[in-house]
């Protein structure tokens, strides 16, 4: 063979091995843009289940929102109910006040109008009074002209040991409403006193002078033995 031919088979084999080698470059990045492919729609998948798991989070949340505002609706109903039952028991015990005001003012007046009551009756009568309570006042009823002809109650003279005198009340005090209800005689004044309990307090507006003020005064107990 000669040299030429011995050359040229040379070069043909490098050409093959040249090819062969080129052909196994191509085959693995082939092989590594499947792997990108596959890597690719792996991330494609991941990034997708990341918005379907966002989207399930804020649904969620939107839910519990939903939730957190359906229970404090019903805890606001709640309370409303429980108000609504409060101002009714209110209302209710508010009645029954006026009808004790009115079947206590009745009393008075059957006492009053009576000189001479039987024994038993009169204990009644001073049992039912001892359920009040006391301002610690002596007062007696007056046309004073500061009343436009109508009749008041002035305080004569304080109780011994009255609260009504650390309070303000005094000597001279022209007493015109309790608590909001109008004071004109001693007797209203009286049924006003069968309601209160012993160490309540009581607004009391007054006429001291020609000046309108407004105490507080703490109700006392009845003496015992009275």
């Amino acid at each position: 063979m000669s040299r030429k031919a011995t050359i040229g088979i040379g070069f043909t084999v490098l050409g093959v091995l040249a090819l062969l080698g080129l052909g196994l470059v191509v085959m693995r990045q082939q092989d590594q843009l499947a792997a990108l492919r596959t890597q690719n729609e792996a991330l494609q998948a991941e990034v997708k289940e990341m918005e379907n798991l966002r989207a399930e989070v804020q649904a969620a949340q939107h839910l519990r929102n939903q939730a957190a505002e359906i229970q404090q609706l019903r805890e606001n109903n709640q309370e409303l109910l429980r108000l609504r039952n409060e101002v009714r028991e209110l209302r209710e015990q508010r009645q029954e006040l006026e009808s004790l005001r009115a079947a206590n003012a009745q009393l008075l007046g059957a006492v009053q109008g009576s000189a001479n009551l039987p024994t038993n009756q009169m204990a009644l009568v001073t049992a039912a009074r001892r359920k009040g309570s006391l301002l610690g006042v002596s007062v007696s009823q007056v046309n004073d002209p500061r009343l436009g002809g109508r009749t008041g109650v002035m305080v004569t003279g304080m109780a011994p040991n009255a609260t009504a005198t650390d309070e303000g009340l005094k000597a001279g005090d022209l007493i015109r409403a309790l608590d909001g209800h109008a004071i004109e005689t001693t007797g209203q004044l009286q049924t006003e006193m069968l309601t209160r309990k012993p160490g309540e307090t009581v607004l009391v507006d007054i006429l001291r002078g020609n000046d309108p003020l407004r105490l507080q005064v703490a109700t006392q107990p009845w003496p015992e033995g009275r």
